[in-house]
């Protein structure tokens, strides 16, 4: 299940982009400069995924919507209202609201990552130290999130 991005902060100039499982695992990442648009890595992070996606809108598109549909994956992107379309219709907010529910397990270890973390700001220069420091920090979600599935 794909669950979107962390911002890390104003000052910093890097995004990561998250891959997580049902429980909130880390299962893929890509760490890039911010100037790239959150919906370039998508692709790369949901070329396994065999059930179903979850996204913000801004990665939302109608060919990655047939892609997913054709694959048999659920398409769990938010959906936003088009040109001319005043509000969203009824089934487009129930879709929407049930999206929420899943994609807010990835949220959690953000908040973590935030708080106890120090992701507030980058530490480092360079986008390789900082994308080293990042999945340091997602192996630490990973291990501090599995002692509380496992209970």
């Amino acid at each position: 299940m794909f669950l979107p991005l962390l911002r890390l902060g104003a000052i910093s100039t890097y995004k990561a982009h998250v891959a997580a499982d049902a429980n909130g695992l880390i299962t893929d990442y890509v760490y890039d400069t911010a100037c790239v648009h959150d919906s370039q890595h998508m692709d790369d992070l949901i070329q396994n995924e065999k059930l179903a996606v979850f996204g913000d809108s801004a990665y939302m598109s109608q060919d990655r919507k047939t892609r997913l549909e054709e694959a048999g994956v659920f398409c769990g992107i938010i959906q936003r209202r088009v040109r001319g379309q005043k509000e969203l219709r009824p089934e487009q907010k129930s879709h929407n609201r049930l999206c929420a529910m899943f994609r807010a397990m990835v949220e959690h270890p953000f908040a973590w990552l935030k708080r106890q973390g120090g992701f507030r700001k980058t530490r480092y220069r360079g986008l390789a130290r900082n994308g080293l420091d990042f999945a340091v920090g997602a192996v630490a979600i990973n291990f501090y999130r599995s002692l509380s599935i496992q209970a």
